[in-house]
């Protein structure tokens, strides 16, 4: 007698699905597909919504405004959507262009920048991650090691005079 491992009735006939072992009527297997399905997307927003609220307050203490303009949230769309950028990525280049390379802030507040250092940006912060990873595993220690020196024999050596001889 074979039972559905989701709501625990009898399986008749040979119509069912199987996944790790079990046994579950087709109805109750996409039931539990559906499940998995939402609490991915769940997680991947939730994912989505912290790297999109660190974006937007990067760029509002990089600029001082109290929240993104509609410019900005427009460019951010477009680099997401038709350029196929993240938003951590978008970040990362505005931190290299403006903190690592020193330009300054302009007053007209947009980040239409980005393109132009992205790569740039990315290749700076891969290396960044590859020098961190390298210097994990380094310690630094000071070791003092005393070392003790003889006076050296001060005495000169006689001389021999030739009035002496």
């Amino acid at each position: 007698m074979l039972t559905c491992a989701e709501c625990k009735k009898e399986i008749v006939g040979t119509v069912y699905k199987t996944k790790s072992r079990k046994r579950y009527h087709t109805e109750c297997f996409g039931k539990l597909v559906d499940k998995a399905e939402t609490a991915n997307q769940k997680k991947a927003k939730s994912f989505k919504n912290k790297e999109w609220d660190s974006l937007v307050k990067y760029i509002c203490s990089l600029y001082g405004l109290e929240e993104i303009t509609y410019v900005i949230n427009k460019q951010i769309e477009d680099f997401v959507n038709h350029w196929g950028y993240t938003y951590v990525g978008i970040q990362q280049a505005l931190c290299y262009f403006h903190e690592m390379e020193g330009n300054n802030a302009s007053e007209k507040a947009t980040i239409g920048i980005v393109p132009y250092c992205y790569d740039d940006a990315m290749k700076f912060f891969e290396l960044a991650d590859k020098a961190n990873e390298a210097n994990e595993g380094f310690v630094r220690e000071e070791k003092i090691v005393t070392v003790k020196v003889r006076p050296q024999n001060r005495k000169l050596p006689y001389v021999m005079n030739i009035e002496d001889i």
